[in-house]
């Protein structure tokens, strides 16, 4: 007889009753999506109750795709629930159970999850929206649907747990591997292991390690591509995918990024500077030097003798040495002193000829994963978070990744991991480098998006891009090389060099979103030609030798340790200045996108090749990271930083609300929102779990909703089939022409049902052409070794804007193809002729094409856990950032919000002084300063100058300095016009009736004849950005004593009159000089450099901008 436990049973009926009957009120009503809810997973979306979760173009009796079974919720029936639970309480036997997908009818409630726990039901992965991956016994599966705020309940369907990559093979490596492929099996946790390896040996497999936590448990196995597909019908397994190839992802640049003169000035709490002291930084990656503490590189000494790195763990099968040297330079960028270059560690001097990294007082955990041969993948551990718990027991916040796997921003079981560790320990900090994917294959002189690596695409790492530094030497690195030598053909990406405009981003810089429309990267950083480290043992000097001691190098590997060791400074300044003990993660992360710069349009200015639109954006994130901005360094204006941790957010009723009072509308009022969000599915690509909302009401009671907001990423499938035949067709080329849905937009997957029952594996390549009538250029082509029989999804990644396609699968063999419908022809198949040419075929192709469009949202975001409200002209009053929660289906959620805002007054018009940001000035005092208004023709007859207008009084200064130093002069001016600043001319006007034009630079780069603006909060403009009439700015000169720009003859004294203007078009006016000279020296020169430059890739081919080439 069955025992009935009556008090468990009072306690479920009385969670069933609160959550059937409770509503959730809504705070307000912006942004409500009317559509039904939908089921996100990596190649659909679909309404369930509409559609199925299984295969859709198979053929009627294939049966390759598993059985579904689904049930939707009817009516609320209480009694009928509760009878279910009593006549199915047998706390005997054992239930069998399985694994579905349940979706609720809207936001999550905790109630809701407590009644299915109540049933039995153990949740694991968030699906979008509003649905979990649920561990459920089948007896339950009916009083589960009937509760009313189910919407809807199946089965985990087995198509969806295998990843859309796991084909994704080149013939001539399956040839190479002999036709075994090393995949991952993720299986819920709970589930047997022993039970699971004996599983994957029956189907084939062999298991090559496992390894188990309360997250998941992952099996490696070595399997022959023939029987990958049958892992995913393994009871139990969640995910089964590619084991990654992991590769690298490979002094100006502390300029650029304004480090050094928030460094070095004295703090008023602590006292002291900012490079790092206290602060340990892990970084994993090839090596560091000889590996042996005692031996290493001097420049992570601590400048007494002893050593900074206070262990380096090398792994299994990873060489302790640094031959490939990439290691040893990421270190020196992060955390290098520059002793050998002329720094004074002790002394806390860090010139700007020496060659220091960001953090040079910090300490450094390293994790060594490099080969001894270079060109093999890196010896990482099969679970991510193996590297990340050593470094944590460690004593590190901060962990610096130069390394990850090319994709298409998909999320894989390697970003949940990430995911995982953070969210478990949300004081950590980790930096994935964006990828060097970047590439231009419609040749339209704009780089494609969706380029990022994993684990870059993890939500919760910061992920960082590359911009370019400031090198045009021909002796600096690639400096003196176009964009064409690394086989960018088109303009104007071919004429570009390669480090010449630190305002633009770096063409290999691997672009955003992911694939589930989130923003990355999410900011950038310098990454061409910089100057670091050098490796004892390294074979090869990777974008050219300087010295002995350091190498130039590139690569989103090279920007991502300048921002690991900006992280840390932040992390050091949140403890000593703001007062925080334990800042979380989220806080850093969100500080750091606070005062990033945007790089809005780009080098390439407007027009049809800008690519840089917005913060923020795919390309940049929210701009290249810059310290003074993120940090109180100026009085005037004042950050707020907020960590919330205690009293966060738990469910939909959370609503909280920050104010912050504006002085003065000369700088934007920013509010940045961030937290670190419960891990993602991999079967769903990832996607937001825990999703908070940010907006601000203005003193005039309106209110503002995030920058560039995007809802959910809608994917859509074109398929053309109705009635899909068991037939194939044998010839050699098929295609379908597919019109996208919108532009513009990005072609993500091809889909195509396959027929190959004799398991054959020969070549199948993937095409796309453009169809504009008849099918032309070819815009994608790839090569996969294997193709099984079944519905498979295979990643493009492919940019329009304009114009049809035709999807196409090319081979050679009859024995296997693509399945056709012939019932209902549409015209849109093709087959190709003898010869290559196409026609129309009497039959429709069972080939699909997913597209991707991301939606700009004039309400919340929908989809990124850092979200931003900038108000470029703010009013003058109180401002309100009122925080909501819109869904929390794991929480409570923390997070970190900051705002800031200008609260002193503007700088006094012309007022003449010593720049204070200028880092390491000579000591100086003014003999003299005046300025008197005058106007162009008076300038012009006087000095033989051709300035159409002036926008400054002409401003005279005399200066007492220390001899053949350089000092910087600023004064505000305003009523610019709204142009370009480099379209402005400066002119020094000498007593002898002549006059010579600064340069603009194109950082805060304080070499003699230099000039720039900042705004009123001292922030670089740089050259291509449009002045606003209204806004004051200051002039910024660069003057060394004795130099061109100085009339005064005596040593340490400087004179420089000076006027800001235009010149009349056709005068030649300098401008902005910041590119190189046509004249690049004898042909014999040029043909030893490209010599040169072909044997470094051989050698180092990792570290170069195509590392995929």
């Amino acid at each position: 007889m069955r025992q009935i436990n009556f008090a468990a049973a009072l306690s479920l009926f009385v969670i069933l009753t609160f959550a059937l009957f409770f509503q959730p009120s809504s705070a307000h009503c912006s942004d409500i999506d009317t559509s039904a809810p939908k089921l996100f997973f990596q190649n659909k979306q679909v309404d369930p109750l509409k559609g199925t979760l299984g295969s859709t173009m198979l053929p009627s009796n294939d049966t390759s795709s598993s059985e579904n079974e689904n049930r939707s919720s009817s009516t609320p029936s209480l009694a009928k629930t509760i009878a279910r639970i009593f006549s199915s309480s047998d706390t005997t036997s054992v239930e069998e159970y399985d694994y579905y997908v349940v979706q609720f009818s809207g936001p999550v409630q905790p109630s809701w999850k407590e009644a299915l726990s109540g049933l039995g039901a153990v949740f694991f992965d968030y699906i979008p929206q509003y649905a979990f991956i649920i561990k459920l016994g089948n007896a339950k599966v009916d009083a589960v649907s009937e509760l009313g705020f189910v919407r809807w309940i199946g089965k985990y369907d087995a198509d969806l747990k295998l990843s859309r990559d796991v084909y994704d093979i080149s013939p001539e490596k399956l040839k190479a591997q002999e036709s075994i492929l090393k995949v991952r099996v993720v299986a819920f946790p709970g589930e047997d292991i022993n039970s699971l390896v004996n599983a994957i040996s029956s189907a084939g497999g062999t298991v090559v390690s496992s390894s188990s936590s309360t997250w998941s448990i992952r099996v490696e196995v070595k399997i022959s591509i023939k029987n990958v597909r049958g892992l995913k019908n393994i009871k139990g397994v969640k995910w089964v995918e590619r084991v990654p190839e992991h590769h690298t992802n490979n002094n100006i640049a502390t300029g650029i990024v304004e480090a050094r003169s928030a460094q070095g000035k004295t703090w008023p709490v602590s006292g002291g500077n900012l490079f790092g002291e206290g602060q340990i930084i892990a970084v994993c990656d090839s090596g560091i030097d000889t590996g042996n503490i005692s031996t290493i590189h001097k420049d992570f000494s601590d400048g007494q003798g002893g050593s900074r790195i206070i262990d380096n763990i090398v792994f299994p099968d990873a060489s302790a040495i640094d031959y490939l040297g990439h290691g040893t330079h990421v270190a020196g960028t992060i955390a290098g002193n520059g002793i050998k270059s002329g720094a004074s560690p002790l002394a806390n001097v860090f010139p700007s000829t020496s060659y220091a990294g960001m953090a040079p007082k910090s300490k450094l955990f390293f994790e060594t994963v490099g080969s001894i041969d270079i060109h093999e993948s890196l010896k990482l551990p099969p679970d991510l978070a193996d590297i990340f718990q050593l470094a944590y027991d460690a004593g590190a916040r901060v962990h610096s990744n130069s390394w990850g796997s090319s994709g298409t921003g998909d999320y894989d079981s390697e970003c949940v991991s990430v995911d995982q560790f953070t969210w478990t320990n949300k004081d950590f900090l980790i930096l994935f480098a964006a990828g060097n994917e970047g590439s231009d294959k419609d040749a339209d002189g704009v780089i494609d998006h969706y380029c990022i690596g994993t684990p870059a695409s993890a939500k919760n790492c910061l992920t960082v891009g590359a911009s370019e530094s400031y090198r045009t030497g021909s002796n600096e690195g690639y400096a003196a090389y176009k964009l064409k030598a690394f086989g960018y053909s088109a303009e104007p990406l071919a004429s570009d060099f390669i480090s010449d405009k630190p305002y633009g981003i770096a063409a290999f810089s691997s672009r955003g979103p992911t694939l589930d429309g989130r923003y990355k990267p999410e900011v950038v950083a310098p990454g061409t030609n910089i100057l670091s480290t050098r490796s004892s043992a390294q074979l090869g000097n990777a974008w050219g030798a300087f010295n002995e001691y350091y190498y130039w190098s590139g690569g989103t590997s090279m920007a991502t340790p300048l921002v690991s060791g900006m992280a840390a400074i932040m992390r050091e300044y949140l403890m000593k200045e703001e007062g925080f003990t334990a800042p979380s993660a989220a806080l850093i992360k969100t500080s750091l996108i606070h005062g990033a710069i945007s790089l809005v349009p780009g080098q390439y200015g407007t027009g049809a090749a800008q690519e840089i639109t917005g913060v923020p954006d795919d390309v940049q994130g929210w701009g290249r990271v810059d310290l003074e901005s993120s940090i109180n360094s100026d009085s005037r204006y004042k950050i707020k930083y907020y960590d919330i941790k205690d009293s966060a957010p738990a469910d939909t009723t959370y609503s909280r609300t920050f104010s912050f009072d504006v002085k003065n509308d000369q700088k934007p009022f920013k509010a940045v929102l961030g937290w670190t969000d419960y891990p993602g599915s991999v079967a769903a690509s990832g996607g937001l779990v825990n999703d908070l909302d940010l907006r601000v009401k203005k003193p005039d009671g309106t209110w503002l909703y995030p920058d560039n907001a995007r809802s959910l990423s809608p994917l859509t499938k074109c398929s053309y089939v109705t009635e899909v035949s068991d037939s194939f067709y044998t010839g050699n080329g098929i295609g379908v022409r597919v019109t996208p849905p919108s532009y513009p937009c990005t072609l993500e997957s091809v889909v195509l049902a396959f027929a190959n029952s004799g398991r054959v594996i020969k070549d199948v390549s993937v095409v796309i052409y453009r169809y504009a009538g008849g099918v032309g250029a070819e815009l994608f082509r790839k090569k996969f070794a294997y193709i099984p029989s079944g519905e498979y999804a295979f990643p493009i990644g492919l940019s329009l804007t304009e114009g049809e396609v035709l999807v196409a699968v090319e081979k050679d063999g009859t024995a296997f193809g693509v399945n056709y419908d012939s019932v209902t022809p549409t015209s849109r198949g093709f087959i190709q002729q003898v010869g290559g040419s196409w026609e129309v075929a009497a039959f429709t192709p069972a080939i699909g094409a997913n597209f991707r469009t991301n939606i700009t949202s004039t309400g919340f975001d929908r989809l990124n856990n850092s979200v931003s409200v900038t108000i470029p002209k703010p009013q003058i009053g109180t401002y309100q950032a009122e925080i909501t929660a819109n869904n929390i289906p794991n929480g409570p959620q923390p997070y970190a919000l900051i705002l800031s805002g200008m609260v002193g007054e503007n700088p006094t018009n012309g007022e003449i002084a010593l720049n204070a940001d200028q880092p390491n000035a000579p000591i100086s005092t003014f003999l003299s300063k005046t300025h008197s208004p005058k106007t162009a023709e008076n300038i012009n007859a006087v000095y033989g100058t051709a300035l159409e207008n002036v926008y400054s009084d002409k401003s005279s200064f005399c200066v007492q300095t220390e001899a053949d130093r350089v000092i910087s002069i600023q004064y505000s001016v305003s009523g610019l016009p709204a142009v370009a600043a480099g379209k402005l001319a400066l002119e020094k006007l000498f007593s002898n009736g002549t006059h010579i034009q600064f340069k603009y630079a194109a950082f805060e780069d304080y070499t003699d004849g230099n000039w720039w603006l900042t705004d009123v909060s001292g922030n670089y403009v740089n050259p291509v950005q449009t002045l606003n009439s209204t806004t004051p700015y200051y002039v910024i000169s660069a003057i060394k004593d004795g130099g061109a720009y100085d009339e005064n003859p005596d040593s340490g004294v400087i004179n420089d009159p000076q006027i800001l203007g235009m010149s009349s078009p056709g005068s030649g006016g300098t401008g902005c000089t910041v590119g190189m000279n046509d004249d690049y020296g004898p042909v014999l020169f040029l043909l030893i450099a490209i010599i040169s430059l072909l044997l470094r890739r051989k050698i180092s081919k990792r570290l170069m901008v195509h590392s995929d080439q």
